[in-house]
């Protein structure tokens, strides 16, 4: 008795071809203010500034395949698209990067950002005092 002739043949997954997000909302990536997103139990999760979402992406916390929604006035989206759709490749670079004017992280995260450049300003100055003082030569270029 002969089995069924699909059971002896490999089974290949197909190519999945990921389509553009329509220009008309590509368009619209560098006036967004927020971004909310479905979760692995498609629970919407939100609202997030760009840079909270461009940390978790390079952090690996999501993928490509992170349904994603825009909210440029602070509407929740009632359309999702996909990062690898939304944005070029790769995404590390191109996601979520903020257009002029559009807070990249809530005022708090920013200020604590300042503060922390501030102060390893302020350790480098103290720093490269000591070294002067110490008679050592300070050279900046090329080997």
């Amino acid at each position: 008795m002969q089995g069924d002739a699909s059971e002896k043949l490999p089974q290949f997954a197909s190519p999945t071809v990921e389509v553009m997000a329509p220009d008309k909302v590509r368009g619209k990536l560098k006036k967004t203010q927020s971004y909310y997103y479905k979760d692995s139990e498609r629970v919407l999760q939100g609202p997030f500034y760009p840079g909270q979402m461009r940390g978790w992406l390079r952090g690996a916390f999501f993928d490509g395949s992170l349904e994603c929604g825009l909210s440029l006035h602070g509407e929740v989206p009632t359309e999702f698209f996909t990062l690898n759709s939304l944005f070029e490749k790769p995404l590390s670079i191109h996601a979520f990067v903020p257009g002029p004017g559009i807070p990249n992280l809530p005022p708090e995260m920013e200020e604590a950002k300042k503060n922390e450049r501030d102060q390893s300003r302020e350790k480098l100055v103290e720093d490269l005092s000591n070294f002067k003082a110490a008679g050592k030569l300070l050279y900046y270029g090329q080997c």
